[in-house]
């Protein structure tokens, strides 16, 4: 719909599907969607999906570890959500490194009750009773209430987008911290259910660079 618009209006999309009808997917399908959306030039990738880490054999976590690492050595910000069976750890992938894990906030502000929390959260986004399009055939009106850590992680990834068009150098170290620096309202500390915050979009536009912290991913 033309009426609605992103944190980042202007950005290019690059729309690759992973999901089926039944919103289901597996290890390979994500990891060959992340492959493509290197390969065609992104510079962040928002993949929000989500799964409890018991679900992943240790085989297709390490392949999604490592199509993740292989997209970051090269630029690329992976922003994922932190998951909705509003538990104290972090689902897959969001509880590995090099992402920017994101949780949800309610319309309070406060965290989503199935917002799941713990270390690696990286900030919070808004993610209850979203106003969002949606195509036709699920409402007439084009427009729906939509709740999850999925919803919040775009705004993140938008967030994202506009720093890297201000600061086109920014590699993912530098892009995850100036999120993180410009999250407010927790004071620049970190907590289990908010990570360092709210994302402020003005705040973290209005951060200065940091040094790199990036190395090579192994």
């Amino acid at each position: 719909s033309g009426t609605v618009q992103g944190v980042a209006a202007t950005a290019p999309v690059i729309p690759i599907t992973v999901l089926d009808a039944r919103g289901e997917t597996s290890t390979a399908d994500v990891v060959a969607g992340i492959q493509r959306a290197v390969a065609l030039g992104a510079r962040v990738i928002n993949a929000s999906l989500a799964a409890p880490a018991a679900m992943a054999t240790p085989a297709d976590a390490k392949a999604l570890r490592n199509a993740i690492f292989s997209a970051v050595s090269r630029g690329v910000a992976v922003v994922v959500p932190s998951g909705n069976e509003g538990a104290t750890q972090l689902d897959v992938p969001a509880r590995y490194p090099h992402v920017i894990s994101v949780g949800a906030t309610d319309e309070a502000g406060l965290p989503a009750s199935f917002s799941n929390s713990g270390p690696g959260l990286d900030l919070v986004a808004p993610g209850a009773a979203i106003t969002t399009a949606v195509p036709a055939g699920v409402c007439k009106s084009e427009y729906g209430l939509v709740s999850g850590t999925s919803f919040a992680a775009p705004a993140v990834a938008g967030a994202a987008a506009l720093l890297l068009e201000k600061h086109p150098e920014l590699d993912v170290s530098q892009l995850t911290e100036m999120l993180r620096q410009g999250a407010g309202g927790n004071g620049g500390a970190w907590s289990p259910s908010l990570g360092f915050g709210m994302l402020n979009v003005e705040q973290a536009l209005a951060r200065p660079v940091p040094e790199s912290a990036d190395g090579e991913v192994n």
